[in-house]
């Protein structure tokens, strides 16, 4: 048993599930997020709240893929991505790898000290252009 505190119930895994499953086309449905049939590219930190929206779209029924940023910080950056690797393998889904520096000639900690910038701010910013752009490329929505 799992006690979700949002809805103040013990949820078995099964149950959990479902549960999650209605809350997400509840909201998709509410704030008109997806169309039938859009392809959603979703990005993939490695973390369980991208995993776990990433699995529930493709059981819905969504034609799903990953994109995961390598933003080349280390050992965090690369057990994120094979964390987002063995998970793309586990539920059979596509996973687009983008890594800042190998693609985009980016360093994010040497370019936030040559901006006087918040590392948090580059990656940020950087983020956001390398997701809007696979979404573009790839003709999908982006989650």
């Amino acid at each position: 048993m799992i006690f979700y505190p949002q809805s103040r119930q013990a949820l078995c895994t099964e149950h959990l599930q479902e549960y999650l499953l209605r809350k997400v086309t509840r909201a998709i449905r509410r704030f008109k997020m997806l169309e039938r049939g859009e392809k959603v590219l979703v990005a993939v930190s490695g973390g369980k709240d991208s995993l776990l929206l990433w699995y529930l779209l493709k059981e819905l029924g969504h034609t799903v893929e990953g994109v995961h940023i390598n933003l080349g910080l280390g050992d965090y950056s690369k057990l994120s991505e094979e964390v987002s690797r063995r998970f793309a393998e586990r539920i059979g889904c596509r996973l687009q790898v983008i890594g800042v520096e190998e693609d985009y000639g980016i360093n994010i900690v040497g370019t936030s000290r040559r901006l006087h910038r918040p590392p948090c701010s580059v990656c940020g910013t950087v983020k956001r252009y390398v997701l809007n752009k696979a979404a573009v490329e790839s003709g999908s929505v982006l989650a």
